[in-house]
């Protein structure tokens, strides 16, 4: 197998992966597929021009070549100094030969990068299960949970709002981006919420400071969203109390509203043990229904060993229905496999 660079490749390699493409969607989502052959100069110049390859942090993407036919793809990318994979292949299941690529592909990207552990995320059970009995290291399992509209009991948020007196005694701002005059104060506060979060993190996490960068970062995401984002801050004077935030995802006329990605609640070291989470999370699935009155549920991800968010989420309703793991590739492991 060879591992080549998509900036890299000559145009019969693309003219594979064009292939590759259609047996992929044909492969997995055999429903979605329109008969229409991926037109591979599109491929190669959407690609070779994303932000994922053209800009920094570091994002590429791989293609891993049988002889002239591209058989896999393998998307590398660093986020707050740690390197990350996701992998697409056609076939239903994990094959042997497949797996052993994507780890050599693996193993040669982390070289490339010169780093000595990688993660890779799935909550698709064909690769996770198969992942797992390799003996990869499971680093961290994300349950996500759902909460239907139709089981929530509105009356109840009002409530919850209405029953916390400490909570009311801050102020509330709601905010669709980060604004500027916060940025300081909240690179502090994440630094702050990450830190004690890794105090119940099974594996005890090497933390990477969140930087102004990781910041503008995330406020460039949001703007380049295509949905709206919802974010209530609770204020005591200046200091930053808690937060939460979501994305409303309007797919196919759908409205939903998703914790995932910049979705966060959080309360700040000095103010928990006062049911600001529950209170904020109240409040804003409130105004969502004031603003989206036809949305449909709700949907967030948790870490099980995230006791306090985790029983929240229960106490709301949100009901489980997927997993994702993450797992740690090390070089000493790749390199008996």
């Amino acid at each position: 197998m060879i591992t080549t660079q998509a900036r890299d490749m000559s145009d019969d390699k693309w003219k594979s992966v064009a292939k590759y493409e259609d047996h992929l969607k044909k492969g997995i989502n055999p429903k979605k597929w329109d008969g229409k052959s991926t037109d591979w100069k599109a491929l190669r110049d959407d690609t070779l021009n994303s932000p994922k390859v053209s800009e920094i942090p570091f994002s590429n993407i791989y293609y891993l070549f049988d002889e002239d036919n591209a058989v896999l793809s393998i998307e590398a990318f660093e986020r707050r100094g740690n390197l990350y994979f996701e992998c697409a292949y056609p076939e239903k299941i994990i094959i042997e030969n497949t797996l052993k690529s994507f780890y050599d592909g693996v193993y040669k990207i982390m070289g490339e990068r010169n780093k000595d552990e990688a993660f890779f995320s799935t909550y698709n059970e064909r690769q996770y299960q198969t992942i797992i009995e390799s003996g990869t290291e499971v680093f961290e399992e994300l349950v996500y949970s759902r909460l239907l509209k139709t089981d929530i009991d509105f009356s109840n948020l009002q409530a919850i709002i209405d029953s916390n007196k400490i909570a009311q005694s801050y102020e509330s701002k709601l905010f669709h981006n980060i604004p500027e005059e916060l940025y300081d104060r909240f690179v502090n506060y994440m630094n702050e919420v990450i830190i004690d979060s890794n105090f119940f993190h099974p594996k005890k996490r090497v933390i990477n400071e969140y930087t102004m960068s990781d910041l503008l970062e995330r406020v460039k995401d949001i703007k380049e969203d295509r949905f709206p984002y919802y974010m209530y801050m609770l204020f005591e004077n200046n200091n930053i109390a808690g937060h939460c935030s979501v994305f409303v995802n309007m797919t196919d006329n759908k409205h939903w509203i998703d914790h995932i990605g910049a979705g966060y609640t959080s309360a700040g070291r000095k103010y928990r043990g006062n049911n600001l989470a529950k209170y904020l999370k109240a409040k804003m699935y409130l105004k969502i229904q004031e603003d989206f009155p036809d949305f449909q549920y709700i949907m967030t991800d948790t870490f099980p060993w995230n006791k306090y968010m985790y029983r929240i989420n229960e106490q709301m309703g949100f009901a489980p229905f997927m997993k994702e793991y993450n797992f740690r590739f090390t070089k000493e492991h790749l390199e008996k496999i």
